[in-house]
């Protein structure tokens, strides 16, 4: 990455957890058991393979920034990572391409939660760990209503995360 990245959004971690997915996925999560790293492996789930998760994973208690990885061929944002505050987050999206690169590239690493994404501090999330390929609390959650544009997480397309503190507050 020739430029630093840019800081798209700030989150701080005060209970230890985080909680991730569309909106019933973090529903589920503020409420489920707390889930260790490494998860259990992906199951077939239809056509891909998917991690059956809890929606939670344990966090240090930090300020963590978010940013966008992009192609920079294109500019096109093809993933994002978060980062401790006080870290160089080119130093983290190496470790994190290193470890947990694209299934595209030649010599990808793991895509998949394992001892190896563990050891190095990278919780993976791929496109079927979340969204209403989970059902679990989508009948009282639903995908929520877009009030502006800005409201991405209305859509289960959509992943968030959020400090499991405050999901009840921020889900309703």
């Amino acid at each position: 990455m020739a430029n630093s990245p840019i800081i798209q959004s700030t989150l701080s971690v005060i209970s230890g957890q985080l909680c991730f997915g569309s909106l019933h996925n973090i529903w589920f999560g503020s409420s489920a058991p707390s889930q260790g790293l490494p998860v259990a492996p992906p199951q077939p789930s239809g056509t891909v393979k998917a991690h059956s998760t809890n929606y939670n994973v344990a966090a240090q208690k930090r300020i963590r920034n978010a940013f966008k990885l992009v192609v920079s061929e294109t500019s096109y944002t093809v993933a994002w990572f978060v980062a401790h505050a006080d870290i160089d987050p080119r130093q983290e999206v190496d470790k994190i391409l290193r470890i947990s690169v694209s299934p595209y590239e030649p010599d990808h690493g793991s895509t998949i939660n394992n001892d190896v994404t563990s050891q190095a501090g990278v919780f993976v999330v791929n496109r079927y760990d979340w969204s209403y390929y989970d059902k679990r609390c989508f009948d009282e959650i639903g995908e929520g209503q877009e009030e502006d544009d800005d409201d991405v997480l209305a859509n289960s397309n959509s992943l968030g995360l959020v400090d499991r503190s405050i999901v009840q507050e921020m889900v309703q």
